[in-house]
């Protein structure tokens, strides 16, 4: 076995049993382990095994020694080297250390030397600090003295020694120096004396628009660094003076001795009568005076403002360059105007509010003669604007120099808002004032419509309305938003008074009858169309008339007056549908006449239901139409339904069958009568256009052949082709079936199918028509056909090459 091997057997066997592991852990207690083993009695073991193990370490030690004799000898000898070189190194050491200590000798005298010297230097340096501070502190304050002997005129030098002597204590404690600790005080003095100085030339030079004061005054604040601090507090002073000024005027009792003493009391029959609060013309005078004043305060301190940011935006620092304003955005207060109208003008809020509402009379006032006090505002606003204009006129601008934003009034956008700033003052006047308007214009309304009356509304009401309406927009005229606001009450108010028509309308048969005398229910709806025309045409003619006011301010009405406008002719509309049923009933019903039999030679009589129609028209003409005052309207509408009445008589005309040459010559006859028919609705029929002539060109074809039918002038321009095409069935056979026989309807639900199908679709039914006559006829075996069908194809022919050239 190898020593290695040995040796790891000794390791392990002592590793390996059980009494020797306490002696391996690395807490092992000696003590503790002596008390273990005797209260156990096992002390003979241990001392037995303790012993072996000794042993035991000690033979191995020994093998170990004798196994590794000549390393270790080697080892010795190396740490005997080690030590000699450590002993050098040692010694080496001692020489350096007293090496230093001679240079250390030889630095720190000349290095103590130098440290005083120079602690000297910088003592000497400070002294002649101090003393030139010291020297130029007494030339400042023997000059101050002599520039406060100056007065106003060397008030900007006080300044700048001031300002100097201010720098020259800073950083420096200048106390405990007999010379200077008797003056400090009186420099205080001097400065605040400066400063009152300042304030007093600054406020009398705004008073009186003194630009050198003023400009002085912000140059002695500039020096001292308090630009800022007192460019605020002159601001908030102004604020609070015109918060007093305007308290005082609007004092409810000032009013009252106001009114009294431009009003003295009268007498009689002893007694002294006073003129109570608000209803007196003394006093209302008195408080639109004193709004007027109010409004001149307010202008006065935007002015006064105005000058001080125009002279803040053009003066200079004499060294910086630095403009003012540019000093004070630098601490966020450079929108010194729209920061002061802001307040200014919810200031101006404010105090009208609490003067309207601890004074009933005054909130009446204001209220009810909003378009006066709104008056007195623009004219403020106009004032205003000419501070900006006066001065961009002069080359200057309220901001010409640094960079600086866009200023108070500079573009559209913030003359928009500052306006509206204004305008938000009053607006609570402004919205109480509309709501009484909108009442005033409902006034009229609800008396032309009392609570169960089902009259249409009388002409003085409605005249009542259109003045109210005049009137205020009349009132109104002086503003261009008051206009508008007030379009909308008369907006409403037409809405309003469409309802209330809406309401007395009926949608019942006797509303639209027309085979008598019109009921009550339709004179109802007579006057309410005719209120309607009357209220459009004075209102739009009130709009027209009114000074002063763009017409596109007025839009909301002239909406509202076409709505109305429907309204009215919706009535005439309904009324000429049904007149229009009616009259193609009357024209339907020639189909049951006997239109067969030969000619008597004698003139032929018209018709039974010519002279049914002419009774018709004349009667609903004078009855029912001739109330309507919308007289235009009605004269369009009937010479479009005239110009109906024709096309549909000689389409039915077309649609006889059979006709024979007698009810040919009594349906040329009728043709002739029909003009007269229509006379009432157009007192002209030849001025129906295309209708009339369609009416005298297809006369001529009750007495013409085929043939002639076939080549007429007047096809395809003056008479449709599905007209002739229609009237050509009336000389085919019974089995050339008419279109509306094939489709199994009568002659008038035909008619009313070609009123909503054009010209193409009706040529294609009839095409369809001809079709299927052709097939039935080939069916029967039938080899000739009517001689009207090679007419009618031709026709049909034509008609295609003309739709096919009108589209290319």
């Amino acid at each position: 076995m190898s020593l290695e091997s040995e040796e790891l057997s000794v390791l392990d066997f002592i590793g390996g049993d059980e009494r020797s592991q306490p002696f391996l852990q690395d807490e092992f207690d000696a003590q503790r382990y002596s008390n273990t083993v005797i209260e156990c009695q096992e002390v003979a073991q241990a001392l037995e095994h303790i012993a072996s193990s000794v042993a035991l370490l000690d033979r191995d030690l020994n093998q170990q020694v004798v196994s590794h004799h000549e390393d270790l000898l080697t080892q010795a000898t190396g740490i005997e080297k080690l030590e000699g070189v450590l002993q050098m190194v040692q010694t080496r050491i001692e020489s350096l250390q007293a090496g230093v200590q001679r240079i250390r000798v030889k630095i720190t005298e000349p290095h103590s030397k130098i440290m005083s010297r120079t602690t000297q230097l910088a003592r000497l340096q400070t002294v002649c600090e101090l003393l030139r501070r010291l020297i130029r502190v007494l030339y400042l304050r023997k000059r101050l003295r002599v520039q406060l002997q100056g007065g106003l005129r060397e008030v900007t030098k006080a300044a700048q020694s001031l300002s100097e002597l201010d720098y020259l204590s800073q950083g420096v404690d200048l106390s405990g120096i007999e010379v200077l600790d008797s003056d400090w005080a009186w420099v205080s003095e001097a400065r605040n004396k400066v400063i009152t100085q300042a304030e007093t030339m600054l406020s009398d030079g705004l008073e009186s628009q003194n630009t050198s004061s003023v400009s002085t005054a912000l140059q002695v604040f500039h020096h001292l660094s308090i630009l800022q601090r007192n460019v605020q507090t002159r601001m908030q002073a102004t604020l609070d003076r015109l918060q007093c000024d305007i308290e005082t005027t609007l004092d409810s009792n000032a009013l009252m001795a106001a009114a009294s003493f431009d009003s003295p009391a009268r007498s009689s029959g002893g007694r002294t009568s006073l003129p109570s609060v608000g209803s007196s013309a003394a006093w209302r005078a008195s408080l639109w005076t004193r709004l007027d004043k109010v409004l001149d305060m307010v202008y006065n301190s935007c002015h006064q403002v105005f000058q001080l940011y125009k002279m803040l935006s053009r003066k200079r620092d004499s060294v910086t360059h630095v403009c003012f304003i540019e000093e004070l955005q630098k601490g966020g207060q450079g929108q010194i105007m729209e920061d002061f109208w802001l307040r200014a003008t919810q200031l101006l809020q404010r105090q009208l509010s609490s003067a309207s509402s601890g004074c009933a009379p005054i909130k009446q006032a204001l209220e009810g003669e909003y378009p006066k006090l709104l008056r007195l505002i623009k004219s403020l606003w106009s004032r205003i604007q000419q501070l900006h204009i006066a001065d961009t006129s002069m080359g200057a601008g309220l901001l010409t120099t640094g960079p600086a934003q866009a200023s108070f009034l500079e573009t559209s956008q913030s003359r928009q808002e500052a306006e509206s700033r204004l305008r938000d003052s009053v607006s609570s006047f402004e919205n109480a004032y509309l709501s009484r308007s909108l009442s005033q214009l409902l006034d009229p309304i609800n008396l032309s419509f009392p609570s169960g009356s089902k009259d249409a509304p009388a002409t003085k009401d409605l005249t009542n309305l259109i003045k109210t309406i005049s009137s205020e927009l009349a009132v109104a005229s002086g503003d261009t938003s008051l206009v508008r606001l007030v379009s909308r009450n008369v907006k409403k108010t037409l809405q309003c008074y469409m309802g209330k028509c809406q309401q007395l309308m009926s949608t019942s048969v006797e509303g639209n009858q027309i085979a008598g005398p019109p009921s009550r229910q339709q004179v109802c709806h007579t006057g309410i169309a005719n209120s309607l025309y009357a209220l459009h045409r004075g209102v739009k003619e009130v709009c027209a008339n009114i000074a002063g006011v763009d017409q596109h301010d007025l839009q909301d009405i002239f909406e509202e007056l076409h709505v109305l406008r429907q309204m009215e002719e919706d009535f005439i509309t309904r009324l000429l549908s049904v007149i229009k049923e009616t009259i193609e009933a009357i024209l339907a019903s020639m189909h049951e006449e006997e239109w067969t039999g030969a000619s008597s030679g004698v003139n032929a009589q018209c018709s039974g239901f010519i002279s049914e129609l002419k009774n018709f028209i004349a009667r609903v003409a004078e009855e029912h139409l001739k109330p309507f005052e919308n007289k235009d309207f009605a004269k369009t509408q009937l010479v479009s339904l005239s110009t109906h009445v024709l096309e549909v008589f000689v389409r039915h005309a077309s649609l006889i069958r059979p006709l024979e040459e007698r009810g040919r010559m009594r349906l040329a006859a009728d043709m002739a009568q029909v003009e007269l028919a229509v006379a009432p609705f157009c007192s002209r029929a030849a001025d129906l256009g295309r209708s009339y002539r369609m009416l005298r060109a297809f006369r001529p074809l009750l007495v013409s052949s085929i043939a002639d039918i076939g080549s007429s002038t007047a096809l395809g321009d003056t008479l449709p082709y599905s007209l002739v095409l229609d009237f050509l069935f009336s000389y085919a056979p019974q089995e050339l079936r008419s279109p509306h026989i094939v489709a199994g309807w009568s002659q008038l639900e035909y008619s009313k199918w070609i009123n909503v199908h054009s010209e193409s679709e009706h040529l294609e039914f009839i095409r369809a028509t001809i079709e299927s006559y052709v097939k039935s006829a080939r069916s029967r075996g039938v080899r000739q056909f009517a001689p009207v069908y090679s007419t009618m194809l031709s026709l049909l022919t034509a008609a295609s090459d003309r739709s096919a050239s009108t589209s290319a």
